[in-house]
């Protein structure tokens, strides 16, 4: 994500089932279909209706959504929480 972000492209999709973890136990993430360049968001006119909203942040769930580098660090954290308590974050919440 650090150098994604250095290149100003926001995943937009980070979520579990885009991890994949190799032997050496490294977790690189994959499904960039959905990746824009940071300015592009702004002016984007999809709103992202076949993404489930557990890994969406708040701020991505309006029209139009506001995709930033800090919705997929909301992501990634959802991720995280998910990984280390085996538990999935429920979309009511």
């Amino acid at each position: 994500m650090r150098y994604l972000h250095s290149q100003n492209c926001i995943h937009r999709d980070l979520a579990a089932r885009n991890c994949l973890i190799g032997a050496d136990g490294v977790v690189k993430i994959s499904d960039f279909g959905l990746c824009k360049v940071e300015e592009a968001t702004r002016n984007a006119d999809d709103y992202m209706t076949n993404i489930p909203v557990r890994w969406m942040a708040p701020e991505t769930l309006v029209k139009p959504p506001k995709f930033s580098k800090k919705s997929d660090v909301w992501a990634y954290g959802v991720l995280l929480y998910e990984v280390s308590s085996n538990v999935l974050v429920p979309t009511s919440c």
